[in-house]
């Protein structure tokens, strides 16, 4: 879709959903919703229509995505159907693990797992069978929150700067010790963004 000249592709749809953790609205059109006169979707966040700001100053106000680029991203499946259709024949789809991997700036995939981290804290694994008493899981929780925070602070790395990897490693590797181990894909779409080369100051 074009925006006042500027041609917006499949990549920086997904880019854009992923990165304003956003998802995506499919409202059915006529003959399922007779104000509709075709399926019409949207890309939405908090329950308002998402806009986007694009070089020239032109600014739109709600981004419908293609018929054609929603077609694809389900079928590579990078995005799935959030619960069923409501009575209004409207469906919600969010990006998948896979979604997130290749939407995922290096800033975004850092405070995706710093939030994950600092809010499931307590997922940790136990050493062995024995359960830590309640001065022992607050010193496990101040440890863990306070890795979170070094997450967020990698994500404060302007992108027009590299990472070495090893910044994240060294933090990965002390949760670990601590026996907390962050989902897989996000490790991933961490390392993946590492790779990303910087932007243009």
């Amino acid at each position: 879709m074009t925006y006042a000249g500027y041609k917006m592709f499949s990549t920086e749809y997904l880019e854009f959903i992923v990165q304003n953790n956003a998802y995506i609205l499919f409202e059915k059109g006529a003959p399922y919703n007779a104000n509709l006169k075709r399926d019409v979707i949207r890309i939405m966040r908090d329950g308002k229509f998402l806009g986007v700001s694009v070089p020239g100053g032109y600014s739109n106000n709600a981004i419908e995505l293609p018929r054609e680029v929603f077609d694809d991203f389900l079928a590579a499946s990078l995005i799935k159907q959030e619960g069923s259709e409501d009575e209004q024949s409207r469906m919600i789809f969010r990006a998948t693990e896979d979604g997130k991997i290749r939407g995922h700036n290096r800033k975004t995939a850092f405070l995706e797992m710093a939030d994950y981290v600092h809010t499931h804290w307590d997922s940790y694994a136990l050493a062995g069978v024995q359960i830590p008493g309640p001065g022992e899981k607050e010193a496990k929780r101040i440890k863990i929150q306070t890795l979170a925070l070094d997450l967020k602070d990698l994500a404060t790395v302007p992108l027009s700067e590299s990472l070495h990897y090893s910044k994240f490693e060294a933090v990965l590797t002390k949760l670990q010790a601590e026996g907390f181990f962050p989902p897989e894909y996000q490790v991933t779409a961490v390392t993946e963004a590492i790779k990303q080369k910087p932007l243009a100051a």
